[in-house]
């Protein structure tokens, strides 16, 4: 199996070894390097011609002390560095510095025995802002792969490329639209009332390449889930794919990765009534999409993920913050902006903060209080 379908940070030395073992030939999402790239400009440039071709095709792997011969590995030797961390900087630095839009990527090292050696591997994921290309020293070159390796993108075929990635991107925003049509048309598994709270969260390969999660969903992916706010759920396969089930909440897993949560638990009442526990609805929200994030580890489906809020029926009611309570949102629904995880090691809290100060915003708060003046997640 290729090791995208595990996380970088669980990657052993016996899973490199099983490459050699089953002679897995190097192509589309694999790469094999004996060397690092050194310090020249050509090795500067040949780095990240093969980084971008990556992250323009289907996503993939680069091995970094991996000897191949015709494309398929050898032995797994290892690179020897001085200083293993400085060595990650150095190419994170290059891959940050020559790539324009910036591309999310992950580096991790791999120690080969007692050697003192390591497998350098850097993962880089599908991208949703492709296409992206070479800016070092004013290259201005675009490059994708196929599974005879990279080659440069013609004209044709740069035009195509911007429009697909125009595409994936409306068709997420398509979904979430058509989503919430059903939902205020009363089709959603739970009968909301309202206020109510709903979370999408889609991979962005589930909108460009099709089905990407395995039916049925093995078990060890969906120990994870659980309905938006609820813990208790009756989870059952039904025409749109996995459903947990509850009277006020729901959550719904795609055929093709994407994942709805609703609920309309979250609305305080009694003295409180018509206020938003500012609290539980962030602490909610970030757990439901921790354990979407989770279930896509369990089935190695990678980033970048979109997350879009939304809350419906919540004109004129106000964030309960204790003593400050901002004033009442002004419209019916918020259709909050999506944000994008493109980095896998982006905590939630991090990636959702531009989410939670828009809804503060609609407040009239100038950002979330769970955050520090820094941005810095100080807890709900």
């Amino acid at each position: 199996m290729p090791l995208r379908h595990k996380r970088l940070d669980a990657l052993v030395e016996a899973d490199l070894l099983q490459l050699v073992t089953n002679a897995f030939q190097e192509g589309k999402t694999i790469e094999y390097k004996r060397d690092l790239p050194g310090g020249r400009p050509a090795d500067h440039k040949e780095f990240l011609a093969d980084a971008t071709s990556f992250a323009n095709a289907a996503g993939g792997d680069i091995l970094f002390g991996v000897p191949a011969t015709n494309g398929v590995p050898t032995a797994i030797s290892g690179v020897s560095v001085p200083n293993t961390d400085q060595e990650i900087l150095r190419l994170d630095g290059m891959l940050r510095d020559g790539i324009d839009p910036r591309c999310a990527f992950q580096l991790a090292a791999i120690p080969i025995g007692s050697s003192g050696r390591i497998v350098v591997v850097l993962r880089i994921p599908r991208s949703w802002s492709a296409p992206h290309r070479v800016t070092y020293q004013n290259s201005g070159r675009f490059w994708s792969r196929t599974t005879a390796g990279k080659y440069e993108l013609d004209v044709a075929e740069l035009r195509a490329a911007f429009l697909a990635s125009e595409t994936a991107a409306e068709r997420i925003r398509q979904f979430r639209a058509e989503r919430l049509l059903r939902i205020v048309a009363g089709e959603a598994p739970s009968q909301l009332g309202r206020p109510a709270t709903v979370v999408h969260v889609v991979p962005v390969n589930a909108f460009s390449h099709g089905v990407q999660i395995p039916w049925p969903l093995p078990r060890t992916s969906t120990q994870c889930l659980t309905p938006l706010y609820i813990t208790g759920s009756n989870p059952r396969y039904n025409f749109d794919g996995y459903l947990l089930h509850h009277e006020h909440a729901y959550q719904q897993v795609f055929r093709n990765g994407a994942v709805e949560g609703a609920t309309d638990r979250l609305v305080n009442g009694g003295q409180y009534a018509g206020t938003l526990p500012s609290g539980a609805l962030v602490s909610s929200i970030i757990a439901f999409v921790e354990n979407s994030r989770a279930m896509y580890a369990a089935l190695g489906v990678s980033v970048p993920i979109a997350v879009m809020l939304t809350l419906l029926g919540v004109a004129g009611h106000r964030l309960h913050l204790g003593f400050v309570e901002g004033h009442a949102i002004d419209r019916e629904d918020l259709l909050v902006p999506d944000v994008l995880i493109d980095d896998q090691s982006v905590s939630t809290e991090e990636a959702l903060r531009p989410a939670f100060d828009a809804i503060w915003n609609a407040c009239g708060i100038e950002r979330c209080s769970y955050y520090d003046a820094q941005g810095g997640w100080t807890g709900a």
